[in-house]
């Protein structure tokens, strides 16, 4: 319990900052510089925060369906 305690103490004080996902952040999308770089970049911005916000549904998903499942 000691070293559970010693190791989580280390580990915050590495990294005070906790981890938000991206489906849970407010965030400015880029919305590009009207040059193709900037408009690509816009894409992928757009594509990660999508794809992310898809596996937050799904989870959600998957999880209302096993507690309905275990009534």
């Amino acid at each position: 319990r000691r070293l559970a305690a010693k190791n989580a103490k280390a580990a915050l004080a590495l990294d005070p900052a906790p981890k938000v996902p991206l489906e849970r952040q407010s965030v400015d999308l880029y919305a590009g510089d009207g040059s193709l770089e900037g408009g690509l970049r816009a894409v992928g911005v757009r594509e990660e925060l999508r794809g992310a916000m898809r596996a937050e549904r799904r989870k959600g998903i998957k999880e209302a369906n096993f507690l309905r499942g275990m009534r």
